[in-house]
């Protein structure tokens, strides 16, 4: 019987319970838009581009020559590949690519070794200088993980298992040599020194391990030079031991010069300390990784609208201040760690009061949304026109909006009217123009801007703009090519202005070292007087506010007597709201000194105090700044108790000092001393576009030992044995290929056994392109089985599996499949009987269809954060006999933070069988057990005709076959701990320590055959007792549902995660023996 049962079962596929617990589950990318890709060709690199991306692409080639051999210089260190340069035009488009998604590690016990390459990717998000920061960032990277890791497949074979570098050295390093020191990190970093959350340094990750990497890689340029990063690289990767390479090259230990940089930022910022602030009034504490953003004060002072961002998870909130009530207005994305887009929406307030407005993305478009407040109705239509919005604001008719958009790698300022639909365009160059709002009764439009003139469209080919925006006003009625400045700031931003009141702009501005509020006074009066009368602008420039925190965002104005800001602080984004001061009594306030210098000490600061501009003439007066030899105000010094240089040369110009009254007119910086980037070089030649055409690239491999198969199969039923059929200990081979886009895949892997007997062969084409992913897979196994009787069976198994899956999100997707099968079955002779029995052939098709949902995000070796489950249908259909299986199941997992890095993990899983021919589950044991042991003692319905067999794991405490059945359902629950990363400070030497950890767990479950566990058919409660001819069945009452509890310990050893665990099983009242598991596999 046994013999025809094993003979005509048999299936396989990817997912589903075909060998207990391990799910395929994992993200999507959806594509909306489809990208036909050029690309221009230079000696070193590529440059790839879509259409409207051809500016960028042109840029970007031009500050890759730049920044390339800088900082290959830098880390002493050159690439001997080509590099290739994907340039999107968005963030959006660069969601809807396939870069960087994958699975393939997620349950391979030895993980797997990617290919580092030499391709980067980066977005334009409206501003050039960011641009060329991520440039400089991604070219960074390329270095260092090629130093690393090499680009060869041999090099990244020998580091990958030997080479652990925390995200705050690799992630830290990059920011550093992108962009050595800015405002920004300045601020993040002195949040984190007087926070305390830098003293747990080894438990950083995101931004908060990014910032704190940064600043330690400034500390040691400071302290010991420049020249000892590629040293320190070197000595670590030679060392396979980050602490080496510190203790080698500055004779410190890792742990010592931790300590020094802290102590180091500890007395830079500990003047701050003691700070206290004006009062505010907090309205929103923002909660750990959640950003706010565009705190909006309705006109009329009754509402406030905010958004708030949880790694992609936005929402909108409209807050009655009256009623102290709060309504979500709109709510979209996914809580995800995938390129997480912070710039939307973008929310303003119709001038009534009635209506609020925002612009967000959605499908791969953008869309103008409308909230009525009085209907409390939500409307909204596309905008076509746009390949990103960057800012709204209503003009005082409510009809026309001001907008700062992008369009071709331009980012520009239009008017939109709202009922025609219809744009106007008010700058037309290559610079980038900001934060644009209607002033002096909607006549004029002030915004910020990295142009270095006063010139509108400027042709591209004197295109050279400043690293900072200053802020510039533009005459609507008269029109012109002609700006008029309202700040000439060198090295000093100068962002978000809007009309305060009446005449008075209010912007912020990192003068001092942080982002505070100013204000600027606009008067006129009269010039002369020919045919027309001209007038002359005065400006009267005033510090407001003195925060020792970044002001993020301001709200507020006349109208509705309110103001308030958002900012940053302990960790925390925070809304704001502050008394609402006359413009007027304002300009008595005489701002105070800078709180912080805001710059490193390795190298010059040029701060240029050329007082505040009182007036403009039309004719301009031009002073030199000697720049080399500038110093600091000595209120700067006092701060922190130094004594300031003196310079090597003084003029009687550089001697006078200028105040908020002072005559002092513009000064116009020498074009020679204003930093400019983007500059282009006339040596550079752009050469004639190509077409992109696929190619393949090694992009994974896998060289390992283990026990479990390449694809996961529902194991023939052979009645009850020792050994679940999974493979002996025998080599894995895996290599995967794919196109420079991601959008095709190559998978091609093999084991071999020792014996030749369980050889096994795979190969899979994916077609990632579409929004609709197809794969096509192949796939060839022997395997010998021993059956009752000793008659062994040999079967070569031949499948053909189509796959299609459909994303509804990068969450969410449903798959489908379709198999044919081919069993070619030999019975291996022992005996004359068996030397008789032909050979048999079996054939099988099948249809499958799962919905899976995966929001987790990786907070470290086999620790998750958030939710994942799949649920799932399957049909087989023996084509030999005729007979078909049902199956059905779920399995969802949820992953909470307890502390720190403590996950609790918690699993509820369950499934079925139907039909003539069923599936057995049986309940024990863990997946990938090395010895596994099973339970003799435990009858099988063998009136179910099983044809297939499965494991319905982890149940810990419990040997395999403590129950069985149709169906089955289990309760997982572990806390991990990974004990030296919570509780050392400290960066691990070792990557043992790093990822070990101790597990407490408890498992519940049964599987039953019937309708329920406690029905009369579950065969549970029949026991057969057999002696001779005569068998006799016993109704029995036994406890269908199981438990088990206990602890275990996990970590990575060469390569490979280790589980062993000591587990107490509780049946039917009675507590057992403990049973020591020892395993492979990550999850439970």
């Amino acid at each position: 019987m046994l013999l025809g049962v094993f003979l005509g079962s048999g299936f396989s596929a990817a997912g589903q319970f075909y060998y207990g617990m391990q799910q395929e589950f994992g993200k999507n990318r959806v594509q909306y838009n489809d990208f036909l890709w050029s690309y221009y060709r230079f000696e070193r690199y590529d440059v790839y581009y879509y259409k409207e991306g051809k500016e960028l692409a042109q840029f970007a080639a031009r500050e890759v020559n730049a920044h390339l051999k800088e900082i290959e210089k830098y880390l002493d260190f050159p690439v001997d590949d080509r590099l290739q340069i994907l340039v999107f035009n968005n963030m959006s488009d660069l969601k809807q690519s396939n870069i960087n998604l994958s699975t393939e590690e997620d349950y391979n016990t030895g993980g797997q070794t990617t290919i580092v390459g030499t391709r980067m990717f980066v977005y334009f998000n409206g501003d050039h200088n960011d641009f060329i920061r991520q440039i400089r960032a991604g070219v960074a990277e390329i270095v260092i993980q090629n130093l690393i890791y090499g680009g060869s497949l041999k090099d990244a074979v020998r580091s990958s298992t030997l080479v652990h570098l925390p995200e705050w050295y690799t992630e830290g390093l990059k920011s550093f040599i992108a962009q050595p020191w800015n405002v920004e990190v300045d601020s993040r970093v002195r949040d984190g020194i007087l926070s305390n959350k830098y003293k747990r340094f080894n438990s950083l990750s995101g931004d908060d391990a990014r910032y704190a990497g940064h600043s330690f890689w400034n500390y040691v340029v400071n302290t010991y030079g420049e020249k000892v990063i590629p040293h320190i690289l070197f000595m670590t990767i030679i060392n396979r031991n980050v602490d080496s390479g510190f203790l080698f090259v500055l004779g410190s230990s890792l742990t010592s010069v931790a300590e020094d940089w802290m102590a180091y930022y500890e007395k830079r910022y500990g003047v701050l300390k003691d700070f206290k602030p004006p009062d505010t009034e907090e309205l929103k504490k923002a909660k750990k990784d959640q950003v706010l953003s565009q705190f909006r004060f309705s006109p009329t002072g009754s509402h406030y609208a905010y958004v708030r961002n949880e790694l992609g998870l936005y929402k909108v909130y409209l807050v009655d201040i009256r009623k102290d009530k709060k309504k979500k207005i709109i709510k979209k994305g996914y809580r995800i760690a995938q390129n997480t887009d912070y710039s939307y929406p973008l929310l303003t307030w119709h001038p009534t009061g009635n209506f609020l407005s925002m612009i967000y993305e959605d499908k791969g478009l953008t869309f103008l949304g409308i909230y009525d407040l009085r209907k409390k109705k939500f409307e909204s239509r596309p905008l076509y026109t746009f390949n990103k919005i960057t800012d709204i604001s209503y003009a005082q008719d409510g009809r026309r909006l001001l907008l700062s958009a992008i369009r071709r790698g331009q980012t520009d300022v239009y008017i939109y009217d709202v009922v025609s639909n219809t744009f106007e365009q008010i700058t037309n160059d290559i610079y980038d123009d900001h934060h644009p709002r209607f002033i002096l009764d909607d006549q004029f439009v002030v915004f910020s801007s990295n142009r270095l003139g006063d010139t509108l469209n400027v042709p591209d080919t004197l295109f050279e703009f400043s690293p900072t925006n200053d802020l510039f006003w533009y005459d609507l009625k008269n029109g012109g090519d002609q700006l008029r400045r309202l700040t000439n700031t060198p090295q000093v931003n100068e962002e978000v202005p809007y009309e305060y009141q009446p005449g008075y702009i209010a912007y912020l501005s990192d003068r001092g070292g942080t982002r505070n509020r100013h204000m600027v006074h606009i008067d006129s009066a009269v010039a002369y007087v020919d045919t027309t009368t001209h007038y002359r602008y005065i400006y009267d420039n005033f510090q407001v506010t003195n925060f020792p925190y970044n002001i993020i965002q301001q709200s507020g104005n006349a109208e509705s007597n309110r103001l308030g800001f958002i900012h940053y602080e302990k960790g925390r984004f925070r809304l704001n709201e502050e008394e609402f001061i006359p413009a007027e009594e304002l300009r008595e306030i005489t701002a105070t000194a800078p709180l912080v210098d805001p710059a490193p000490r390795r190298r010059k600061e040029y701060n240029f105090e050329v007082g505040v501009i009182q007036e403009v003439r039309e004719v301009d007066v031009v002073r030199e700044i000697d720049i080399n030899n500038y110093i600091f105000g000595e209120e700067v010094y006092e701060q922190f108790n130094q004594t300031p240089e003196k310079p090597k040369s003084e003029s009687s110009e550089e001697k006078q000092v200028a105040d908020n009254r002072s005559d002092v007119p513009e000064v116009q910086f020498p074009k020679d001393n204003v930093a400019k980037a983007g500059a282009k070089n006339p040596q550079f030649k752009i050469p004639q576009a190509r077409n992109y055409v696929t190619a393949f690239f090694t992009d994974f491999f896998t060289a390992q030992v283990d026990n479990s198969f390449i694809n996961e199969t529902y194991q023939p039923f052979t009645g009850g044995q020792p050994l679940f059929l999974n493979p002996s200990f025998n080599g894995l081979f895996k290599i995967g290929l794919g196109d420079l886009m991601e959008n095709y895949k190559i998978i091609g892997a093999f084991r071999l056994s020792v014996d030749l007997n369980n050889n096994e062969f795979f190969l899979v084409f994916k077609d990632l392109k579409h929004r609709l992913d197809k794969s096509l897979i192949l796939h060839r196994r022997g395997q010998r089985a021993f059956l009752d009787n000793n008659l062994v069976v040999k079967t070569q198994t031949h499948e053909v599996t189509y796959k299609v899956s459909w994303p509804f999100s990068e969450v969410f997707a449903v798959t489908g499949s379709g198999t044919y099968r081919f069993d070619q079955n030999v019975l291996l002779a022992t005996d004359q009987v068996t030397l008789d029995q032909p050979n048999f052939q079996r054939q099988w098709v099948t249809g499958k269809g799962t919905l899976v949902f995966d929001n987790t995000i990786n907070k470290g070796l086999n620790l998750y954060e958030g939710s994942r489950w799949k649920i799932f249908g399957e049909y087989y259909q023996n084509l030999t006999s005729g007979g078909h299986t049902i199956t059905a199941g779920f399995d969802f997992r949820k992953y909470t933070p307890v502390h720190r890095s403590i996950i609790w993990a918690n699993r509820f899983a369950g499934g079925s069988s139907w039909g003539n021919e069923k599936l057995a589950y049986f309940m024990g044991g863990v997946d990938n057990w090395f010895s596994p042991r099973y339970n003799f003692g435990r009858s099988i319905d063998f009136s179910q005709n099983y044809v297939f067999q499965t494991l319905a794991t982890p149940m810990r405490g419990f040997v395999q076959n403590i129950r069985n059945g149709t169906s089955f359902a289990v309760f997982n629950s572990e806390l991990r701990i990974p004990v030296f990363r919570y509780l050392f400070n400290r960066p691990l030497r070792s990557d043992f320590l790093t990822n070990f950890q101790v597990v407490g767990f408890a498992d519940v479950g049964t599987a039953w055959t019937g309708l329920t566990p406690y029905s009369e058919e579950n065969f549970l409660n029949t026991e057969t007792i057999e002696q001779g001819p005569i068998s006799v069945n016993l109704n029995t009452q036994v406890e269908p549902i199981v438990a088990g509890y206990g602890f275990g310990l996990r970590t990575r050893m060469l390569g490979y995660f280790v589980k062993a665990d000591w587990g107490w099983g509780w049946e039917d009242g009675v507590v057992r023996d403990s049973i020591f598991y020892i395993s492979l596999g990550l999850d439970f």
